[in-house]
């Protein structure tokens, strides 16, 4: 893979950042201390599966170039006093063409569908704790063509003669 997924993990933070009212958006790591409410959290759910990847040759350095989108998804939550209303307005700002434009500004990538969102509420504590979560699924250009594959390329072949005669 030639995009590294923390360019990919950087660009959607960014995102989620711009996208809701938070200002505390973290990485979920489940054994990590828990922030201040209110706060927002990615998990990543899945990387890479392929996407009908295709080569390109390059006549000028006579070698082939892959190009390619991935799958990629990733698990929003959103916790503390009005977390169902955060990820309501997370979830909305997410199409806009001002965040699109950004996804696609830094590493190639566009949402491709959004999951609907679930609540989560707990008890924590003897108090009840507002948490709700949606799924966000990506096509994330990660072959760029800088993926390269030299097959042999040759100008001339001489023409072969076959002949099932022993030579003697």
């Amino acid at each position: 893979m030639t995009v590294s997924f923390t360019s990919v993990q950087d660009n959607f933070r960014a995102a989620v950042l711009s996208g809701g009212t938070n200002t505390n958006v973290i990485f979920f790591f489940p054994n990590g201390p828990q922030p201040q409410l209110p706060f927002t959290t990615i998990r990543t759910l899945s990387i890479g599966r392929e996407v009908n990847d295709w080569d390109v040759f390059d006549k000028a350095d006579n070698k082939n170039k892959i190009y390619g989108f991935r799958d990629v998804s990733f698990s929003i939550n959103t916790y503390g006093q009005n977390a169902l209303y955060e990820a309501s307005i997370l979830q909305g700002n997410l199409k806009k063409q001002s965040i699109s434009e950004a996804l696609r500004s830094t590493v190639s990538m566009c949402i491709r569908e959004l999951s609907g969102i679930n609540d989560l509420t707990q008890l924590v504590d003897a108090e009840f704790q507002e948490r709700a979560s949606f799924d966000v699924f990506l096509n994330v250009n990660i072959e760029d063509g800088t993926t390269e594959e030299d097959l042999g390329y040759f100008n001339a072949v001489d023409p072969v003669t076959w002949t099932n005669k022993p030579t003697t």
